[in-house]
């Protein structure tokens, strides 16, 4: 049985909910994070083995994840599997703080500083990166877009970065890994009725989540040499071109008070 450390994130419900009680089984030891802790305790009641830490954070807050790294000594599996969208205009900083910066930082400290190797990172992206309409440029000034533009253009540049990364950093695997739609309560941060209308979509398109927490397993189990991109994005050929990863690094670096990755 494998005693590998993995930490997953939005661990609470969808797709992290079905990959922590997957892993657990394989053997896996779990560092679980959620904004619920009683969803947290409830969740450990469902999984294999005793050896789990479960830690109460709120993804979308740079402070309370600060604190929570620190905490972090040792993974060799991270999943940034939480994300969402806050529709409001004057939430535009949680949402894309909740896609884009948050894992970003996690990568950043909890991999990339720590001067590892054989450590995976599986980043979950989105079918709605390919309909992102936000330039890099409006990056600091998100407040004239709604949530789930901010959403769709956080999720291409979570995609961007992880490609970054599998080309400067051989010695780790950097996974994009895209799900699809999902069976989930995502949306659920918002007004009723937008929240009511996601959850019907996903109830009648959305697949189990269980189907791609079994393809994440397998890619955990026999990852890839490269990070492997489950989206077509040739539309957005120049999210992967290195000078624009490298001024994108230098935007975000400055929003995160973090050194400059060469």
């Amino acid at each position: 049985m494998s005693k590998r450390v993995c930490l997953i994130t939005g661990a609470t419900s969808g797709l992290g909910k079905s990959l922590a009680i997957k892993l657990s089984d394989h053997g896996y030891r779990l560092i679980l994070v959620s904004k619920s802790r009683n969803k947290l305790k409830s969740l450990l009641k469902l999984i294999s083995g005793n050896n789990h830490k479960i830690f109460k954070v709120d993804l979308s807050s740079l402070k309370e994840v600060k604190k929570f790294v620190k905490k972090i000594s040792k993974i060799d599996i991270l999943i940034n599997n939480a994300g969402g969208f806050y529709y409001s205009n004057n939430l535009s900083k949680k949402t894309i703080f909740l896609n884009y910066y948050i894992p970003y930082f996690l990568m950043k400290k909890l991999v990339l500083n720590k001067g590892s190797k054989n450590k995976i990172i599986i980043n979950i992206s989105s079918n709605a990166a390919l309909r992102s309409n936000i330039n890099l440029k409006d990056i600091n000034n998100l407040e004239k877009f709604n949530g789930w533009e901010i959403y769709k253009f956080s999720k291409l540049l979570l995609v961007s970065m992880t490609n970054y990364f599998s080309k400067i950093n051989n010695k780790n695997k950097f996974i994009s890994f895209n799900p699809g739609r999902m069976s989930t309560n995502f949306g659920s941060n918002n007004f009723f009725f937008l929240k009511k209308l996601s959850q019907i979509y996903l109830f009648i398109f959305g697949k189990n989540p269980n189907y791609a927490a079994d393809e994440i397993i397998k890619i955990i189990k026999k990852p890839f040499k490269r990070s492997h991109l489950e989206i077509n994005l040739s539309n957005f050929s120049k999210v992967f071109l290195t000078n624009f990863q490298k001024k994108l690094i230098k935007k975000t670096n400055k929003v995160l008070k973090l050194k400059i990755i060469v």
